[in-house]
């Protein structure tokens, strides 16, 4: 990820308003305990919960919601009319130019030559 102007500026500010709220919250401890009645004892630090740490391996899931297209659509368009006979592909399957995609009832075309 590049660092942009914004990101920047966030973090810049982000950090200067929490050094504002510490310097707030800081005092002198000298200064509060006579305040507050001079001999008074301090209280006992509170107790830390230790943990020990381990590595492992986490599975991660890759599995996202999309559906996938093609960037590639091709219409298959008759130049000629008549009845399907068969069809040489399987929807989905790749083709090559000059691949045989259909076979159209021939008796038309046939009469058609006879003719003339």
């Amino acid at each position: 990820m590049r660092p942009n102007l914004k990101n920047c500026t966030l973090g810049f500010g982000g950090a200067l308003l929490l050094s504002l709220v510490l310097a707030g919250c800081g005092g002198d401890d000298q200064q509060s305990a006579k305040q507050q009645g001079g001999g008074q004892q301090q209280k006992p630090p509170a107790k830390a919960e230790v943990m020990e740490v381990e590595a492992h391996d986490v599975a991660l899931s890759k599995e996202y919601p999309a559906q996938v297209r093609s960037n590639r659509e091709v219409t298959v368009m008759g130049r000629v009319e008549g009845v399907l006979e068969a069809r040489h592909y399987r929807e989905g399957s790749m083709v090559e130019k000059g691949d045989k995609l259909f076979t159209i009832e021939q008796a038309p075309y046939e009469a058609t030559v006879k003719q003339n």
